[in-house]
């Protein structure tokens, strides 16, 4: 079925890539900063210009991604697999760019410290989280998702395609025909309630997984909802999990955080006859090898470093 035609957001890549490599450019300049800045007489100064850089370069490194991003239509026109569905409250995606969403998600990194004793190489911020998943599915298909109404730059992560509150239903329908997998971020929106319901039919609950919310009252909105239409009961409380699975039978179990992404989700992706040798070696070298990445950013530093002293005498 084709999407009906509706109002579509901002994109143009070539203002993208600007914008993104610009911001690129402010997180380096602002990191040697900060570093060169600790040593000098007005430290916090240099500090606060730092962290503007910082904070800059972050906002426009999204932002250019948000400009250069590409359409499901564009996508699937060169990507023909079976795509990973990416379901969700639009109104939860629209408060991550909160400063109450960025807090909650930091809040949720801090809980998974707390658990593993280490800081998991997964983003729980939603804009950098979904940057993640996207590079992460990319290795398996296409990641597509509904577009927020009425959003002027789309969001980050999951390719977007926009159609009317008539027919948003059918479109999800058609993709759960052909879906590999689904990630889906409850929430206890009417939008929710009508996608679990659609899940419950579709009735292949290994292939689900659940990003869990950030906070207890978020949590208990979504089991209220999801205890009516799902076969069993979720916990008590919010997990320490960040992730949930099902079996076949929708027993809910939680994804112990591990070191990285990949680990984490590694039951998950055995269930599904997956394991880390599909997905791509750009991923990996991006958030899997923590070695080659430190190694990256360190020789980056000390040339970066060399580079603006010799500028600044």
């Amino acid at each position: 079925m084709k999407p009906t035609p509706v109002k579509l957001p901002q994109r143009c890549p070539v203002a993208g890539r600007l914008v993104k490599y610009s911001g690129i450019l402010m997180l380096v300049m602002g990191s040697l900063l900060f570093i060169w800045g600790s040593e000098q007489a007005d430290e916090w100064l240099w500090m606060v210009f730092a962290l503007s850089l910082i904070g800059g370069g972050v906002f426009n490194w999204i932002r250019g991604l948000r400009l250069a991003s590409v359409s499901v239509e564009q996508l699937r026109q060169h990507d023909k697999r079976a795509p990973v569905i990416f379901l969700r409250s639009f109104g939860d995606e629209k408060a991550d760019y909160s400063v109450r969403g960025f807090f909650a998600a930091l809040q949720t990194a801090f809980r998974a410290q707390a658990a593993t004793g280490t800081q998991p190489m997964i983003s729980p911020w939603g804009p950098t989280f979904q940057i993640q998943l996207a590079s992460l599915w990319r290795g398996l298909g296409p990641y597509v998702a509904i577009g927020r109404p009425g959003e002027e730059i789309a969001d980050t992560g999951a390719a977007r395609t926009y159609v009317s509150d008539a027919v948003w239903q059918q479109q999800v329908a058609d993709w759960l025909q052909e879906a590999r997998l689904v990630v889906l971020r409850p929430g206890s929106s009417a939008g929710v309630s009508i996608e679990l319901q659609m899940l419950r039919g579709w009735n292949k609950p290994e292939r689900i997984l659940l990003i869990m919310p950030h906070t207890e009252k978020a949590y208990q909105g979504f089991r209220q909802v999801a205890s009516d239409i799902l076969p069993q009961v979720f916990p008590e409380q919010l997990p320490q999990a960040h992730f949930m699975r099902f079996d076949r039978q929708w027993n809910p179990y939680e994804l112990p955080q591990q070191a990285t992404l990949l680990a984490t989700l590694e039951p998950f992706l055995v269930q599904n006859g997956l394991s880390s040798r599909d997905f791509s070696l750009t991923y990996k070298l991006l958030y899997e090898y923590v070695w080659f990445m430190t190694l990256l950013v360190l020789v980056g530093l000390v040339l970066g470093i060399s580079m603006l002293s010799a500028v600044l005498g």
